[in-house]
């Protein structure tokens, strides 16, 4: 007995290894977009400061989007996801070190919360390129071409 047609997709190696590279990279930004926020609540106690993060976020992600677009269509797609990737390793990094022991105690809490506010702006950036290469209409990981050249 066979896979279902819209499963076939996934005889693929590479269409296999896409799809579980972008399964594990969202689980683990929205486990890291909420430790982040977790943290800066425990640093600054206040709601509004959760608020702020999601915006720092989102703000610079619609702003960007259009062109992200727009490079995408006209750019290799893979060479921009991996520097996506790479960027948003960067930005863990970042994380990993603002939330350091180090860092609460040299540091003041207004800079570290800043620079959280900093680095999730630019994964809000990196965020608008990243989508745009993984959902482009003409792209060489179109869902909608892969499933059409499996049928010929």
């Amino acid at each position: 007995m066979g896979l279902h047609p819209s499963l076939e997709v996934f005889h693929l190696k590479e269409f296999r290894h896409y799809t579980l590279l972008r399964f594990f990279v969202t689980i683990g930004l929205l486990m890291q977009s909420v430790l982040l926020a977790w943290h800066v609540y425990v640093l600054s106690k206040d709601p509004w400061a959760i608020g702020a993060l999601g915006l720092s976020e989102a703000i610079p992600m619609i702003l960007f989007s259009l062109f992200g677009g727009y490079y995408a269509d006209r750019s290799d797609k893979r060479k921009i996801l991996i520097y996506c990737l790479i960027g948003f390793l960067l930005c863990s990094l970042a994380y990993m070190f603002l939330c350091s022991t180090w860092a609460e105690q040299n540091m003041p809490q207004g800079t570290i919360i800043f620079s959280i506010y900093f680095f999730v702006g630019i994964g809000g950036v990196l965020r608008s390129f990243s989508g745009a290469t993984s959902f482009s209409p003409n792209g060489s990981w179109s869902f909608v071409e892969i499933s059409n050249n499996m049928g010929q």
